[in-house]
């Protein structure tokens, strides 16, 4: 499937429960080696236990209440890469009935790259530890944020055998530009 001008969508509950998932969000999931989030295990979850940082979290809980207190819907630009292709796209949380909120994720653009070894999930890691922007996926290397071709090349970690893990926060400048549009 190609999943260019696709949309994936899942609904959560007042208490940001995830009550249902889409066959689109599910495929991607798949297409993208990522078995554990197109299963029914994901309903009744909540939200936040897929979020690795406070900071990622609390700016979801104020577009979640944004949403709720002003019941019109907000959109946020984000990437969701993969080792081949840089995957432009927005996140439109909408308010739904009974309390549902929809979060509908669209692609807008797909850039194909080089394979990076970093973003693999099957690459073997060290305890080493990168963050990676949930937003923008560029990498923290030392409180320079860089695209993670050029973390990789900074870090020189072409020359290792075990890459670092990724975890995920949010950059200065996504949470700056989010924290922005919502005061428009």
């Amino acid at each position: 499937m190609n999943s260019y001008n696709q949309t994936f969508s899942y609904l959560v509950d007042r208490d940001c429960l995830i009550v249902s998932v889409d066959s689109n969000f599910k495929t991607f999931a798949l297409e993208n080696e990522a078995p554990e989030l197109a299963q029914h295990s994901l309903i009744g979850k909540s939200l936040f236990a897929f979020l690795c940082d406070s900071n990622t979290e609390e700016l979801y809980r104020q577009l979640i209440e944004r949403v709720r207190s002003e019941g019109r819907p907000v959109k946020v630009p984000f990437r969701c890469d993969s080792p081949t292709e840089r995957r432009y796209m927005e996140l439109r949380i909408s308010p739904g009935e009974n309390g549902l909120l929809q979060f509908c994720s669209s692609m807008k653009r797909i850039e194909p790259r080089e394979s990076v070894a970093l973003l693999e999930p099957d690459s073997p890691r060290s305890d080493e530890v990168l963050l990676q922007c949930s937003w923008c996926k560029k990498v923290d290397v030392g409180g320079d944020w860089l695209e993670v071709e050029a973390a990789v090349n900074r870090l020189e970690l072409f020359n290792r055998s075990l890459l670092p893990e990724l975890s995920h926060g949010i950059c200065a400048s996504c949470k700056s530009r989010v924290m922005a549009d919502l005061d428009d």
